[in-house]
């Protein structure tokens, strides 16, 4: 393995920490610019009230990037309604700022929409329309933006009859594409019902075994083109799942999967606690089991981790003791098993990530690697690159600013605080033996990207009380920490939180 080979392969570790950062920010960046190039598309569908507008199919079949998994809806509805911080909310700015326009909407009557359905929109959708396990699909390409597809399998007599109840008082027109994308699947028109409701626009479709909805035509086009098991929820036993698949967002997180040993999906599961959802792991199939130890992180590794760090990703690595194109080729290569086998060792890293609001702002990341005897065929991998290198705590740090890195030594001096006087709950998760963890924080990450969000837009402003009152109340949400553990060739793990 020539040393350029080695630089990829393990460079995509380190490269992650900045490509994880970067390609999601684009991705949520870029899908918020297209939603704004594709408004000239949902604006002359608008006008065409009452018509038919004809669509031609999307290139490809896009694939999904992410996905909710929703198992028990009318449980769920049930404690989103009864959480006192979102009840709190919703009398606030913040929450009538989130719902802004959508309230006419889910409030409007069956009587006023001179439909036969009794009650309000909201109730028919949550008591008739989705009461069966739902998906919720985000999918990677161009002319998708970024919006949500909600799926619905195997619709029965009640779902159909909300659904036509729904047609019958909001349709005003549809959008028909003549074939899919896809060869995989059969080659039939498509036909999507327009419901416009109280200024707004929903793209709804039935056909076959689904239903599927959107604000926009062309995530419902990729809905129903997809096969069903694409489609299918899944069989864990918690009671919401997230998916994420690596594969969208670029080569580096490919990479990182790749170098976890992880094949496909990582899910994270949540389960529903009274009126919380709490977390309870992160779970996904090992192609290479063997890449990944298992252990509580060190002392070490968890002082040198601020505290107040958003996201933090924490994996422990099997590698030969020596990182020499030799003893990776064994390892990693087609040659493995022949020749001369390196001992193997742990390693444990951490990517820690501070998501920016702002646009204009670089993304800030850092990895953090345990072994010190690393530090020359690190060098070498990073030699060229951006990351800025220094050795704190005894651990090798590579950063994206030097802003990150002072950050860190304050850390590692003592004089900011650590995971170690993170609150209990948080801290026993990450002490926890694990393969795997992720540290996420809701509160601080909304919060920051508010705040952020209206410097970037009005950067000579005060910030106004109600901006800072909501920044106060999402800073209440939620540390959520998932663990996973490598059992035989899965992931399989435990949730915490604050």
């Amino acid at each position: 393995m020539s040393l350029r080979t080695r630089r990829a392969v393990l460079g995509g570790v380190l490269a992650a920490a900045l490509a994880l950062g970067v390609s999601i920010f684009w991705w949520v960046r870029g899908h918020h610019k297209m939603g704004a190039r594709t408004n000239g598309l949902v604006t002359s569908i608008s006008r065409a009230r009452g018509k038919i507008l004809e669509l031609e199919a999307p290139e490809q079949q896009a694939e999904i990037a992410v996905w909710i998994d929703v198992m028990h809806p009318a449980p769920t509805f049930e404690a989103l309604r009864r959480n006192p911080w979102i009840q709190n909310v919703l009398q606030e700015p913040l929450g009538k700022g989130f719902l802004g326009s959508w309230t006419p909407l889910l409030n409007s009557r069956g009587e006023e929409l001179g439909s036969a359905f009794q009650g309000t929109v909201a109730e028919i959708l949550v008591t008739q329309l989705i009461r069966k396990p739902f998906r919720l699909v985000w999918f990677q390409g161009r002319q998708e933006s970024g919006t949500a597809a909600l799926t619905l399998l195997d619709p029965g007599a009640g779902e159909n009859s909300a659904f036509q109840a729904l047609d019958n008082a909001a349709n005003a027109g549809r959008v028909e594409v003549s074939n899919c994308p896809s060869q995989a699947v059969a080659q039939t028109p498509i036909s999507i019902q327009r419901w416009s409701i109280a200024e707004h626009v929903i793209y709804a479709a039935r056909a076959g075994d689904r239903m599927v909805f959107s604000r926009q035509p062309f995530p419902v086009i990729q809905a129903l083109c997809l096969k069903k098991e694409q489609l299918q929820i899944s069989s864990g036993k918690g009671d919401l799942e997230l998916g994420i698949s690596p594969l969208s967002f670029g080569r580096e997180a490919e990479t990182l999967a790749s170098v976890l040993g992880i094949e496909g999906p990582v899910i994270l599961s949540f389960h529903l606690e009274g009126q919380r959802i709490v977390p309870t792991g992160l779970r996904g199939i090992l192609q290479h089991p063997q890449r990944l130890a298992s252990g509580p992180l060190s002392e070490t590794l968890l002082s040198l981790i601020p505290e107040d760090m958003p996201v933090v990703l924490t994996a422990q690595l099997n590698l030969p003791e020596s990182l020499d194109s030799t003893s990776l080729v064994n390892f990693w290569g087609k040659d493995k098993g022949k020749g001369k086998v390196d001992p193997i060792l742990a390693r444990q890293l951490a990517i820690l990530w501070n998501p920016q609001g702002d646009a204009g702002t670089g993304v800030e990341v850092a990895l953090i690697w345990s072994r010190p005897a690393d530090s020359r065929d690190l060098a070498e991998i990073v030699q060229g690159s951006a990351f800025k290198k220094a050795v704190l705590c005894g651990q090798q740090v590579f950063a994206s600013t030097p802003e990150l890195i002072r950050h860190l030594a304050s850390t590692c001096q003592g004089k900011t605080p650590s995971l170690n006087h993170a609150a209990a709950d948080v801290l026993n998760g990450f002490k926890a033996p694990q393969s795997i963890g992720l540290g996420i924080a809701t509160g601080k990450i909304l919060a920051n990207l508010m705040g952020d969000g209206f410097h970037s837009m009005h950067p000579k402003a005060q910030v106004s009380p109600e901006i800072e009152d909501a920044r106060k109340r999402l800073e209440d949400l939620p540390y959520l920490g998932f663990t996973g553990t490598v059992r035989g060739d899965a992931l399989l793990g435990e949730g915490f939180s604050q």
